[in-house]
C-alpha cells in the first residue's frame, strides 16, 4: 500500500499498530521501521529519523537466537 500511491493512508495504520504493539518488539519495530523510510511519505527527514531511533531502542527487548 504504501509504494502504491496510498502513502498517508498506510503510514496512519502503521502509527496505529505501532501503539497495540507493546506485547510484540519485533513487529513494533518492523512497523517503525517502515515508518522511518523516508519516501513512504510527507514527513521531514526528522520525523523519518525519529522513526528509526524508537524502532533502535527496541533492540535490547528482542531475543535472537545464539551463534554455535
Amino acid at each position: 500500500m504504501i509504494t502504491g500511491g496510498e502513502a498517508q493512508a498506510a503510514l496512519s495504520e502503521l502509527e496505529q499498530a505501532v501503539a497495540n504493539l507493546d506485547h510484540d518488539p519485533v513487529e513494533a519495530a518492523r512497523a517503525m521501521t517502515y515508518l522511518g523510510w523516508a519516501y513512504a511519505g510527507p514527513w521531514p527527514a526528522s520525523t523519518h529519523r525519529r522513526w528509526l531511533d524508537r524502532a533502535a531502542e527496541l533492540t535490547d527487548r528482542i531475543d535472537s537466537p545464539r551463534s554455535g
